[in-house]
């Protein structure tokens, strides 16, 4: 398990190196952002100005003698909105290219299913 985790994490680097140096636009770095400088500097500042908020608020209402989380949870999550819509256009961005294999595959299958004689891929099948 040990030599197929460090395979997998030379290959991932691998990636990341192409995709910094521009050489390869077509890898897919899903899941790699936290090995991507840029992207791992992006994130750990917005989690930083993130807690900055946070604690400022929790200072502001100690110093008042007050306590109000739903405030404080506000601000967090005011914080994070730039966050929330980066998550957001990777999950468009995910559903296209889920929709693209799906399309290829369904295409295949048909080819297949027509190939066996008979327009198959006319006749609709039930699972039931």
């Amino acid at each position: 398990e040990a030599k197929d985790y460090d395979v997998i994490k030379k290959n991932n680097l691998k990636i990341v190196k192409h995709i910094e140096k521009g050489t390869d636009k077509n890898l897919c770095t899903r899941g790699l952002e936290s090995m991507m400088p840029a992207l791992k500097d992006k994130q750990n500042h917005e989690r930083q100005m993130a807690m900055k908020f946070v604690i400022q608020e929790q200072k502001r209402q100690r110093k008042k003698g007050i306590y109000d989380p739903t405030r404080i949870a506000e601000l967090y999550r005011q914080a994070n909105l730039e966050c929330k819509f980066d998550a957001a256009e990777r999950a468009e961005l995910d559903e296209a290219d889920a929709h693209k294999i799906l399309s290829k595959e369904r295409k295949t299958w048909m080819r297949a299913v027509g190939h066996r004689g008979g327009g198959g891929a006319k006749r609709r099948m039930s699972m039931f």
